[in-house]
């Protein structure tokens, strides 16, 4: 995941960053130590909040992933567009 082209991070149930790869550092310039435990709503384009919230319900009701498109803002303030692939990750009992 980390050597990945593709900007990979996980989050938890708060919507907290638990992993950022180094992609994710190179196109929106935040370093791990200032986003980690930090809230991914904050980045996220107030129009497109909505439909993240809304795209993201079935995950949290234990459904299979999903694709959204939204638009996540970068340290130095620009808006990127994303199409992210979000996909649960379960604990087994």
């Amino acid at each position: 995941m980390e050597n990945s082209t593709d900007i990979i991070f996980i989050q938890d149930l708060y919507e907290h960053f638990t992993f950022i790869n180094s992609t994710f550092n190179r196109i929106l310039g935040y370093e791990k130590e200032e986003i980690l435990n930090e809230d991914v709503r904050h980045l996220i384009h107030p129009d497109d909040a909505s439909l993240l919230i809304k795209d993201r319900k079935p995950l949290y009701e234990e459904q299979d992933g999903n694709n959204v498109e939204f638009r996540f803002k970068a340290k130095n303030g620009k808006y990127h567009y994303f199409s992210v692939n979000a996909s649960p990750i379960r604990k087994r009992n």
